[in-house]
């Protein structure tokens, strides 16, 4: 990484970098992903994937913790040059931790609200990241994800109540100022995004023909510390309601 590309992070929150891997890199990937969905995701419980339409077994929106259930996904986490990369864009050491895959399927992928991820993680400090991996092509048609440039510096925005399942909180005081600097990033397999865990993004619905599917690989600082508490109250007091609601 050049000092440009650092100083980008550190001015925008997020940073794009194009063929990062290699096409031997990047095909394992995609046959690494499109592996797991068949062959592994059907035998996950419902805490770990999630669906649009349950009766849609290609209508994936959401997996979590693939690495505890491959080693693959388990390895690319741990990946010397992207826990380097983090650890030289945030500049202090960073820990790996999860790996999800976020999908948007075909003509019914839904809308991903405007959110700081650190308002999930309850990081006190707030001091983590994550790299956006896609797995298919990415645009404005089939929702890329979209930044708002520089707001990782400007402290944790009011999140409310989302009624997008899976996304259950949304920036409550989202505004055209902020729809009028959004950068949206259309991208490809191969590339790599990343963005600060205080970096509001979003990104639209999918009404495309064309699945949307990328990696989201999590870090955290070692200077940061999770109120796990919080976070778990949190968490269950979210899956008993989609439990209720019939989504699980």
């Amino acid at each position: 990484m050049t000092e440009d590309h650092k100083s980008r992070f550190e001015r925008d929150g997020y940073l794009v970098l194009s063929e990062f891997f290699s096409p031997d890199q990047t095909k394992e990937m995609v046959d690494q992903m499109n592996q797991f969905e068949r062959d592994i995701v059907p035998k996950l419980e419902p805490k770990y994937v999630f669906y649009q339409d349950k009766q849609q077994t290609d209508s994936i929106f959401r997996i979590e913790f693939l690495q505890q259930h491959h080693e693959w996904f388990d390895q690319i986490r741990h990946n010397e040059t992207i826990v380097s990369l983090a650890t030289e864009i945030m500049g202090e050491p960073m820990d790996p931790r999860q790996v999800e895959m976020f999908g948007k399927a075909p003509r019914i992928g839904q809308i991903t609200p405007p959110h700081q991820d650190n308002f999930y993680w309850m990081l006190d400090n707030g001091q983590g990241c994550t790299f956006w991996l896609p797995i298919d092509p990415v645009d404005e048609v089939n929702g890329c994800i979209r930044y708002v440039p520089g707001s990782h510096r400007r402290g944790l925005r009011p999140h409310e109540s989302s009624d997008t399942f899976g996304f259950s909180q949304g920036i409550s005081d989202y505004n055209p100022t902020d729809e009028r600097i959004e950068v949206p990033i259309k991208a490809k397999p191969g590339d790599l995004i990343v963005h600060h865990a205080m970096t509001i993004h979003r990104a639209d619905a999918n009404p495309s023909d064309r699945l949307r599917r990328a990696l989201g690989l999590i870090y955290h600082a070692h200077s940061a510390e999770e109120n796990t508490a919080a976070k778990s109250a949190y968490q269950k007091k979210l899956f008993q309601s989609w439990e209720k609601k019939g989504k699980l």
